[in-house]
């Protein structure tokens, strides 16, 4: 009989370890919520360490930072540039959607510096010594050659 009730407690976890939730579970197997709850639990704990969510979820993030570290550290540069371009890429992406009254100001002072660029006119100036056609400038080919004089 002992056999019977391994085998049955086996089937149980597997459902839960299965992803089958405990209500259901408790209704196939007529037990009460309680008794799978606990055991859903358990099996949490055996498989993640914890039954806790937010825990879990923390843990993993701490893992994922002592990884990202190493492979800082010891990685190859394409690995390296990988990772800080993921995660500059989101600083900024997330700067952008605050920003500060440093970074508005700025942002006034250059669309002001544009503003006046638009609005204002081009500033005349003499043309260049390479314009053609431009007689003012002195250039050899205006001079009287010596050779010419002779």
């Amino acid at each position: 009989m002992t056999d019977y009730l391994d085998i049955y407690e086996a089937l149980l976890r597997r459902s839960l370890e299965r992803g089958v939730p405990s209500g259901v579970v408790a209704e196939v197997f007529e037990l009460p919520v309680d008794v799978v709850k606990d055991m859903a639990k358990e099996v949490k704990v055996t498989r993640f360490g914890t039954a806790d969510q937010g825990e879990y979820l923390e843990n993993l993030q701490w893992e994922t930072l002592e990884r990202t570290e190493q492979m800082i550290r010891n990685g190859t540069p394409d690995q390296v540039a990988r990772i800080t371009t993921a995660v500059f890429g989101k600083q900024i992406q997330a700067a952008g959607r605050r920003p500060s009254s440093a970074l508005e100001e700025q942002r006034a002072e250059i669309m002001e510096a544009f503003a006046g660029i638009r609005e204002s006119a081009a500033p005349q100036s003499r043309p260049g010594r390479f314009v053609m056609g431009n007689v003012a400038t002195d250039r050899r080919a205006h001079r009287a050659d010596e050779d010419e004089d002779e």
